[in-house]
C-alpha cells in the first residue's frame, strides 16, 4: 500500500488528488459502498467523475503490482535468490526514476541509496552505478556530488571492467571444455593466459565477481594439470570470499564449490569423502538443474569405487523422469555409468543394451567415444560374442588414427589386438604385452574420472 501511494502522488500532478483520497477512504471504511464513496467524494452518487476516477486506479494499481509483486512466491526464484535480489533492484531503480521524474527527490534518493547498498554486497557494479548515476542527477550540491558521487562512479566502472574481462575468458572456457573429457595442452595455455589477464587487472582493481570466476578457473587448471593441491588452495580461497562477501554467496555459486571439492577427492581416491561433498552438492539445486546432474554424476563416479552400487542403480533410474530437462550428451554420461553398474553386478547383457543405447557422448571424438568402443568390446569378450570384436577392433582402429587421444588409450588398442592374435588367451598375451601392460600401472596410471570406469589393467590381470 505504501508504494501504491508513492506512485499515486508521483503521477498526480495539480488540484485535489482524488485517488488518495480514496485509498485513504477506504482504509478508514473498508465496508463503504460505490455509492457512498461517490457522495463523499464528489458530492453526486452518480458522479461519472468517480467512474473515472475508478477506472484509473485501477490501472495505477495494476502498475504498482506488476513492480512490487512478490517474486519469492515463484519457486523459480526460490532457486535462485541472487535473481529475485536483481529484479528487486531493477524495480527500485525504476521506481526510483520514475519518483525523481515526478519531484519526490527524497524518496528517489532512499531508493537509489537501497540498490547501491544492495549491489555493493552482491558484488554487481553494474546496477551499483545505475544507481550512483541516478543518485548524482538527483542530487542538487556540486561540491557533494564532486566528493560523494563521482569517485564512486568510476571505482564501480573499473570493477564493472574487471568483470566483464573476467566473463569473457571464463564464458570462453566454459564453451571450450563443454561435454569434453579430454584437454588439450594447447587449452590449458590459453587458460593460464585468461587466468593470469584477469589476475593482472584485480591486482589494479579488485572486483568480488570477477574474484570468484578467477578462483573457479584456476581451480580448473590445476586440476586439469593434476595438482590437486593448488585445486585445493584456490577452493579455500573461494571460501574466504563467500565468507568476506556474503551476498556473493547465491545458492549455485555455494553449491558449486561442493562440486568442485567433490571431484578433487574423487580423483585422488578419496572416495568417501567424495561422495559426501557431492551429497552437499545436491542440496542445492532441484533435479531439472544442470549442477544437479553434475552432482548426481561425480556422487555416482564415487559410489561404483565405494561398492554402493544398488543405491547409486536406484538413484538413477529415480532420475530419469528428468530426463528432459538435460542436454542429451551430459544426460548420456549418467547412463555409461548406469551400464557400467550393472556390468559390474553381473549383468552383462542389460549393460550392453544400455551402452549401445547411447549416441550422443560418441560426439566427444578424443574422449567419451574411446572409453564407449572400448568398453563395447570388453562386454563382447565377456558375453563370449568374440566374432563380433574384429569388427569392432578395426573400427577402434580408424578412430585411433584420425583423432588425437590419451596414450593409455592406444596401448589398450594394442594389448587388445594382441588378445584376438592369441585367441583369447589372457596369460600368452600377458608374458607377450608385458611392457605395455607395466605403463598402465606406472607411466599412464588409471584416473577414476573418466570413461574408463571398468580399469583395463585390472580387469585384464582378473582374467589371467
Amino acid at each position: 500500500m505504501r508504494y501504491l501511494k508513492y506512485y499515486l502522488d508521483a503521477f498526480h500532478v495539480k488540484g485535489p488528488n482524488r485517488s488518495l483520497e480514496l485509498i485513504k477512504l477506504l482504509e478508514k471504511n473498508p465496508d463503504i459502498s460505490n455509492h457512498d464513496m461517490a457522495e463523499r467524494l464528489y458530492g453526486n452518487p452518480k458522479s461519472k467523475a468517480f467512474s473515472m476516477l475508478k477506472a484509473r486506479l485501477y490501472t495505477r494499481m495494476l502498475e504498482t503490482i506488476s513492480l512490487s509483486i512478490n517474486f519469492q512466491n515463484n519457486p523459480e526464484i526460490k532457486d535462485d535468490p541472487d535473481s529475485y535480489h536483481t529484479i528487486e533492484d531493477q524495480k527500485n531503480l525504476f521506481f526510483a526514476n520514475l519518483l525523481k521524474r515526478r519531484g519526490q527527490r527524497e524518496l528517489a534518493l532512499d531508493m537509489y541509496e537501497r540498490v547501491y547498498k544492495s549491489s555493493l554486497q552482491r558484488g554487481k557494479p553494474e546496477t551499483r552505478l545505475e544507481a550512483l548515476v541516478g543518485m548524482g542527477s538527483t542530487i542538487k550540491d556540486p561540491q557533494l556530488y564532486q566528493r560523494t558521487i563521482l569517485p564512486h562512479i568510476e571505482e564501480a566502472k573499473q570493477e564493472y571492467l574487471t568483470d566483464l574481462d573476467a566473463i569473457k575468458h571464463f564464458d570462453a572456457h566454459r564453451l571450450q571444455r563443454a561435454g569434453k573429457t579430454s584437454v588439450r595442452e594447447e587449452e590449458l595455455s590459453k587458460l593460464e593466459e585468461a587466468f593470469q589477464e584477469i589476475e593482472s587487472r584485480l591486482d589494479d582493481f579488485p572486483a568480488p565477481r570477477a574474484m570468484y570466476l578467477y578462483h573457479l578457473l584456476r581451480i580448473d587448471y590445476h586440476f586439469q594439470k593434476e595438482d590437486f593441491k593448488l585445486s585445493r588452495k584456490h577452493l579455500a580461497s573461494l571460501r574466504e570470499l563467500f565468507d568476506t562477501y556474503p551476498g556473493l554467496g547465491s545458492k549455485n555459486r555455494l553449491g558449486v564449490q561442493y562440486i568442485k571439492l567433490a571431484a578433487i577427492e574423487t580423483m585422488t581416491f578419496h572416495y568417501q569423502e567424495g561422495y559426501e561433498s557431492a551429497s552437499k552438492a545436491q542440496a542445492f539445486f532441484k533435479p531439472h538443474r544442470h549442477n544437479y546432474l553434475v552432482s548426481l554424476i561425480y556422487k555416482s563416479f564415487a559410489s561404483v569405487f565405494l561398492g554402493k552400487l544398488d543405491a547409486c542403480l536406484e538413484e538413477i533410474n529415480a532420475f530419469e523422469e528428468y530426463r528432459n530437462f538435460h542436454k542429451e550428451m551430459e544426460y548420456d554420461v549418467m547412463v555409461y555409468v548406469k551400464a557400467c553398474i550393472l556390468y559390474m553386478k553381473g549383468e552383462l547383457k542389460e549393460a550392453y543394451n544400455v551402452l549401445t543405447s547411447m549416441n550422443s557422448l560418441m560426439h566427444d571424438k578424443e574422449g567419451w567415444n574411446v572409453g564407449l568402443r572400448i568398453f563395447e568390446i570388453l562386454l563382447l569378450i565377456e558375453r563370449d560374442l568374440k566374432d563380433l570384436v574384429p569388427n569392432k577392433l578395426d573400427s577402434l582402429r580408424k578412430h585411433l588414427s584420425k583423432y588425437e587421444v590419451e596414450d593409455r588409450m592406444n596401448i589398450i588398442y594394442k594389448i587388445l589386438v594382441m588378445l584376438e592374435r592369441k585367441n583369447y588367451n589372457f596369460a600368452l598375451t600377458l608374458g607377450e604385452m608385458d611392457e605395455e601392460m607395466e605403463k598402465l600401472k606406472v607411466d599412464l596410471p588409471w584416473t577414476p574420472m573418466n570413461h574408463e570406469i571398468i580399469r583395463f589393467d585390472t580387469w585384464f590381470e582378473q582374467r589371467v
